[in-house]
């Protein structure tokens, strides 16, 4: 007799395998090892801006610039798990670091990211209406409804979207003007700034003026030039390497608002795949190639995704939902894929098993 599927509508409970997580002890949070790291990554991309400005040689300065990277990737991905108070039982060193991270170091606003990904994207990933990681008009559709409802020219745009990928490399640019606007929007808002818009701000400000103001004072205005363009077009490229691959090919799903059900857990895996990587790169990205089980538990630490990941495939594999794990290199090429050709959005999401 031929196994059959039954569709669950009823949203499974996590109880237990958070149980299994305490007993391990994965919701303590390892203090000393992220901030080991924290510092490891800080070494590392000191040592490389050593060798870009103070070395005259090619190769040295080539050095330089991939270990600048690595260590900038290293201390972005680190400063994520501060974002999500997971690095400290202390609110108030887990606000620090990623004020450290964020706005200081990467000119990135710590309050736009609070509220741009912790909220909007963890609380909707992939939901059209909400999640801004995948509003990316004008430049592209994301998915084919967003073709159709777009005008003639648009449209025929939008079929070979794919000649704009170098935009990417503005990435990191945008989202520290996105940060800004956020900035802005909420000056106006009838709530106002609090504390931490008006520090956020202080050390945005005073970020540029460390890695652009100073400079200026003292090297060739073309070299910093040079300097600030490739810092933005290298942490454009990486970051979207990190983050792409867990929500933009075609197998993560897209939806509307209303279509996403009451089942949080069905919403976080169908539109979220993991990624594999080898030791290098789980080094430098802290754990967000586990995206499954940081969607489903954000507010654990990244050094126990790997030890969490079993649990949590097993989980999934026993109540219906989907657990996808691609190749780096393959969540990449689906990437570009989903750009060349745009995903339908799902007719509403559902388990089986």
């Amino acid at each position: 007799m031929a196994e059959t599927s039954t569709i669950v509508d009823t949203p499974a409970d996590l109880s237990a395998l958070k149980a299994q997580f305490r007993a391990r002890g994965f919701y303590r949070k390892p203090t000393g090892r992220i901030l080991l790291q924290l510092l490891l990554h800080g070494l590392t991309a000191g040592t490389g801006l050593v060798l870009i400005v103070g070395t005259d040689g090619f190769w040295p300065a080539a050095l330089g610039v991939v270990m600048f990277t690595a260590g900038q990737v290293g201390l972005a991905t680190n400063t994520h798990t501060s974002a999500h108070f997971a690095t400290s039982n202390r609110r108030w060193l887990n606000q620090a670091l990623t004020y450290l991270g964020y706005p200081l170091m990467l000119g990135l606003g710590a309050t736009y990211w609070w509220s741009k990904h912790n909220a909007w994207h963890h609380g909707s990933p992939n939901v059209l209406e909400v999640d801004e990681d995948i509003q990316l008009k004008p430049w592209f559709a994301f998915c084919e409804d967003e073709v159709r409802s777009a005008g003639p020219l648009a449209r025929l745009y939008y079929r070979v979207q794919w000649i704009s990928l170098p935009v990417i490399m503005l990435m990191s640019l945008q989202l520290q003007l996105s940060s800004v606007r956020y900035l802005l929007r909420t000056a106006r808002s009838p709530r106002g700034w609090t504390g931490a818009h008006w520090l956020d701000a202080a050390l945005l400000a005073l970020s540029w003026t460390l890695w652009v103001g100073l400079p200026l004072a003292v090297w060739p205005a073309w070299d910093v030039v040079g300097f600030t363009a490739m810092r933005l077009v290298v942490m454009s490229c990486t970051l979207f390497a990190v983050f792409a691959p867990a929500h933009m090919p075609a197998e993560a799903h897209a939806l509307h608002d209303a279509q996403r059900g009451d089942d949080p857990i069905l919403l976080q895996t169908s539109t979220t795949l993991n990624f594999r990587t080898g030791a290098l790169g789980a080094w430098l990205i802290s754990g967000l190639q586990f995206q499954i089980e940081h969607h489903l538990f954000p507010g654990v630490s990244h050094v126990y995704y790997p030890s969490m990941s079993g649990l949590v495939a097993d989980f999934c594999r026993r109540n219906g939902y989907p657990y996808r794990t691609l190749g780096w290199g393959e969540g990449l090429w689906k990437t570009f894929a989903a750009f060349a050709h745009p995903r339908p959005v799902t007719d509403g999401l559902q388990r089986l098993i």
